[in-house]
């Protein structure tokens, strides 16, 4: 697990999330997935970024999903999701 510890997220409108803890999974199935812990207004929720089945097995690869996914995190709280789907 790879710990995003002081990482703050704050959008244009205004609404700030942490952003606790980001964990590698690869999968068995199509997807690996990077899962990313967030906290807002006493709220604790997680939401996921799917990347192509084998990229989590690539060596050094682990960090390069944990910023890309976080990149498509951010894009998703500014758009105001805040629920994967």
């Amino acid at each position: 697990m790879i710990r995003l510890l002081g990482e703050l997220h704050r959008t244009r409108d205004g609404r700030q999330f942490a952003i606790d803890f980001a964990q590698v999974i690869p999968s068995t199935g199509a997807y690996d997935l990077v899962l990313f812990g967030l906290r807002h207004a006493e709220t604790e929720f997680s939401m996921g970024v799917a990347f192509p089945q084998d990229s989590a097995s690539t060596w050094g690869a682990h960090e390069a999903l944990v910023r890309e996914g976080l990149g498509q995190i951010r894009t998703e709280l500014e758009r105001g999701n805040t629920e994967d789907g």
